[in-house]
């Protein structure tokens, strides 16, 4: 059994995109020690942070983070960084990090995680100046988002095995946050 987890950082009368129920959907796939966690924080999110990737970068730092995005088709999906964002010449992170999304299954909210296949060391990419992007291997990124934090895409890559995050390849998103776990 995991520990019960409570949701800090938001603004009051700011709806997070992320939910108790979606975070203990996703805690069984963490690493142990993150899995151990019983707060969540909420870092960076679009509403009360601002349209910056720099600023995200700089909430982050150097911890794991679980990124959580919905788009305007109302998709919610992200992924997991053992190691939190970063800009860094080349990819980063370890077979610990993954893509998620969350899916219908018979009428109840569920989360469908895609691992690491182990097959390449692209998990995480953030170059100076660019945007990020997760996974790749085949010209593609699992999952993708410009440096605007506005638009993004989603394919099947070989780091994660992954189905398209979103109903369309290409998305723009509506909110976007990024979760730290108070260890």
């Amino acid at each position: 059994m995991y520990p019960t987890i409570t949701l800090t950082g938001g603004k009051e009368g700011n709806l997070p995109i992320l939910t108790v129920e979606l975070a203990k959907q996703i805690q069984p796939h963490l690493p142990p020690l993150q899995k151990e966690a019983s707060i969540w924080n909420l870092v960076y999110s679009l509403e009360q942070h601002g349209i910056s990737l720099a600023t995200m970068f700089h909430n982050t730092p150097n911890k794991p983070a679980l990124l959580v995005i919905k788009d305007t088709n109302k998709n919610v999906f992200g992924a997991f960084s053992n190691e939190g964002f970063k800009r860094q010449l080349g990819f980063y992170g370890n077979g610990s990090c993954f893509l998620w999304k969350k899916i219908l299954e018979q009428s109840t909210e569920k989360v469908k995680v895609f691992k690491s296949t182990g097959s390449n060391n692209y998990h995480i990419l953030s170059e100076i100046g660019a945007d990020i992007a997760f996974g790749g291997g085949t010209g593609k990124f699992g999952l993708w988002l410009d440096a605007t934090l506005d638009n993004g895409y989603s394919s099947n890559c070989p780091t994660f095995e992954n189905e398209a995050l979103s109903t369309t390849e290409n998305f723009h998103c509506d909110c976007v946050e990024v979760w730290q776990f108070v260890i």
